[in-house]
C-alpha cells in the first residue's frame, strides 16, 4: 500500500499509544503508515496490521471533520458495542453484526465510529464520551466498560488479543493522567455527530440543525412496514434485511392463505384467522422494531426520497390490503367437502336407520358422524364419513388409521379388502373389551367414494359369539346400499 495519498484524501492521523508515557516492555510508538507503530507486529498479526490499516485510512475522512486540530489519537480498536436484550431479540444471530464500532481513543474523548455488517468501512452514526464527563474505562476480560459521570454504563466487546494487551497497558496512564475518578463532571455522554458537518445533533433528530441534513424517519419505516412486507426496511437501506422480511410474510401469508383456502371447518377457520391475526401483530411488530434500530443511527435522506416512497407505501398497502381481502374471500373454496352420504333403506325392514344425532347410541358429538343403522337383533352400525384432503387417498388414510390402532393396542384379527359390491375399500376385524371386560370385536368396513375423494366408514360393535352372524347380516346391508347426495344430520 503506497503512503503517499491524493491531495482530497485527509491523510490518517498518527497513533500515539505513548502519548502519557512508555508501555512497560515496548519500544516507542508513533504512526508510520502503512505500519500502524512502530513496534505494532508485537501486538497484531500480519493480516491483522493489513485490515487495520485499510480500516483506518477509511476512517480517515470523518476523523479529518471530527477531531480538532490539535486532538492526538492514542489508539484505536474494532470492537463490538454490546446490544440490549431487546436488539438482540430484533437482529437475533446478527445482532453482533450489526453492532460492529471502531474506538477511537484521543487524548480528549472517546469517539465511537459505527461500522458496516462486514466492519471493513464506516456508517453514519458518530457518537462520542468527552473524558471530563467519564469516571473510569475498565477492561474485563473480553469486555471494555466506559463509567459516565451520570447516566448508563456502556460496554463493548474487544475481540482481538493484541488491543486487549494494549489497552491493558494504556488504560492505567490514561486514568492518571486524566484523572477520571476526581475530574469527571455530569454531561450529556454519548454526544451524536452529524455525518455530513460533524456538529452536535440533538437527541432523535429528524435533522441537523447546523447544516440541514434530513435524516430518514422511523415515523415513516413503521407506517411502510405495516404498509408492505419489508418496506420500512428498504426505506431504511436494509436491502437484504428488507427482502428476506418480505420473504418470510410472504412465505407465512402464503401458507395461511393456502389453509384458509382448502379448510371447510368454521371453527378451523375461526382458529386460522385468529392465528393469523396473531402472526400479523407479531411480524409487523418486528419489522417495526428492526426499523428503529437501523434508523437510530442519523441515516441521511436524499433529497425527494421520502416522497417516492410515501407513494410507494400507499401503492403497496392497498395490493396488501387486496392480498388479504382475497384470502379472507377464498376462504374454504378448495376445502374437501363431503358429496355424497351412503344410504342402506333398501336393505329391509330389519333395520332402522336414524339420521338425527339424539337417537343415536354414541358417536352423537362426534363431526364424522352421518347416520346410525339398528337391525332387529340389536346390532348397531354407525356411519362416518370423511373428506379425504388434498393430496389423501385411500391408501393413505388406511396406513394412518392402522398406524393410530396399532398405537391404542389394537389386536387385528382380520385386514383385508373384502367389501361387498358393488363397492370398494377395505375391512378390519379388531378386538377388544366393553366396559364389562367382555370380549367384543370391532368390524370396520372403509367404502370408497373414489369419484369424489371420499371415504364413508361402518362401524360395528359385536360380542364374540354372535360375530359371524352379526358380519354377514352387515354384508348384506351394504350390499343394498346406494349413494345419496349429502345430507348433515339433523341438528
Amino acid at each position: 500500500m503506497p503512503t503517499t495519498q491524493a491531495a482530497s484524501t485527509p491523510r490518517p492521523r498518527k497513533l500515539e499509544p505513548e502519548l502519557f508515557g512508555p508501555l512497560e516492555g515496548t519500544p516507542a510508538m508513533v504512526t508510520n503508515i502503512p505500519d500502524l507503530f512502530a513496534g505494532d507486529e508485537k501486538f497484531l498479526g500480519k493480516l491483522v496490521r493489513k485490515k487495520r490499516v485499510a480500516l483506518w485510512q477509511a476512517v480517515a475522512p470523518i476523523l479529518d471533520g471530527v477531531l480538532g486540530p490539535d486532538e492526538r489519537v492514542l489508539y484505536a480498536a474494532p470492537a463490538m458495542q454490546k446490544p440490549t436484550s431487546l436488539q438482540v431479540i430484533g437482529l437475533g444471530h446478527w445482532a453482533p453484526y450489526f453492532h460492529r464500532v471502531l474506538l477511537v481513543f484521543t487524548d480528549a474523548r472517546l469517539v465511537e465510529i459505527l461500522l458496516d455488517f462486514r466492519g471493513t468501512s464506516p456508517e453514519t452514526r458518530i457518537r462520542y464520551f468527552a473524558w471530563r464527563n467519564v469516571c473510569d474505562v475498565r477492561l474485563r476480560l473480553l469486555g471494555l466498560t466506559l463509567l459516565p459521570a451520570s447516566g448508563k454504563k456502556h460496554r463493548w466487546n474487544v475481540n482481538v488479543r493484541g488491543d486487549r494487551k494494549l489497552l491493558k497497558l494504556l488504560l492505567p496512564r490514561m486514568r492518571n493522567r486524566l484523572r477520571w475518578e476526581t475530574a469527571c463532571s455530569p454531561g450529556t455522554v454519548p454526544s451524536s455527530l452529524c455525518p455530513t458537518c460533524y456538529g452536535v445533533l440533538a437527541e432523535h433528530p429528524a435533522s441537523c440543525h447546523a447544516c440541514g441534513t434530513v435524516f430518514r424517519s422511523a415515523r415513516v419505516a413503521s407506517l411502510l412496514s405495516i404498509a408492505f412486507p419489508g418496506a420500512g426496511l428498504l426505506y431504511a437501506g436494509r436491502t437484504v434485511l428488507g427482502v428476506l422480511d418480505m420473504l418470510a410474510e410472504f412465505a407465512g401469508f402464503g401458507l395461511l392463505a393456502a389453509a384458509l383456502a382448502t379448510e371447510g371447518s368454521h371453527a378451523e377457520v375461526l382458529t386460522l384467522v385468529g392465528l393469523g391475526a396473531l402472526c400479523f401483530v407479531v411480524t409487523k411488530a418486528e419489522s417495526m422494531h428492526v426499523g428503529h434500530i437501523m434508523l437510530a443511527r442519523t441515516v441521511p435522506e436524499p433529497s425527494g426520497h421520502r416522497r417516492r416512497w410515501t407513494r410507494l407505501g400507499i401503492a403497496g398497502g392497498a395490493l396488501s390490503a387486496a392480498a388479504i381481502a382475497g384470502a379472507l374471500l377464498l376462504t374454504a373454496t378448495f376445502a374437501a367437502r363431503l358429496d355424497r352420504d351412503l344410504d342402506f333403506s333398501a336393505a329391509g325392514t330389519a333395520w332402522t336407520g336414524s339420521r338425527n344425532p339424539t337417537e343415536w347410541r354414541g358417536f352423537a358429538d362426534d363431526p364424522a358422524m352421518r347416520s346410525q343403522w339398528t337391525h332387529a337383533r340389536g346390532w348397531t352400525v354407525s356411519v362416518f364419513a370423511y373428506p379425504l384432503q388434498h393430496g389423501m387417498t385411500p391408501g393413505s388414510f388406511r396406513a394412518s388409521f392402522l398406524a393410530e390402532a396399532k398405537t391404542q393396542g389394537a389386536k387385528f384379527l382380520v385386514q383385508d379388502t373384502a367389501v361387498p359390491r358393488p363397492f370398494g375399500g377395505y375391512h378390519f376385524v379388531r378386538e377388544t373389551e366393553d366396559d364389562r371386560g367382555a370380549r367384543v370385536d370391532l368390524v370396520d368396513y372403509f367404502i370408497a367414494d373414489e369419484a369424489h375423494s371420499d371415504l364413508h366408514q361402518l362401524l360395528m360393535v359385536v360380542d364374540r359369539d354372535d360375530a359371524e352372524e352379526a358380519e354377514e347380516t352387515l354384508q348384506e346391508m351394504i350390499a343394498h346400499g346406494r349413494w345419496i347426495d349429502a345430507k348433515a344430520p339433523a341438528k
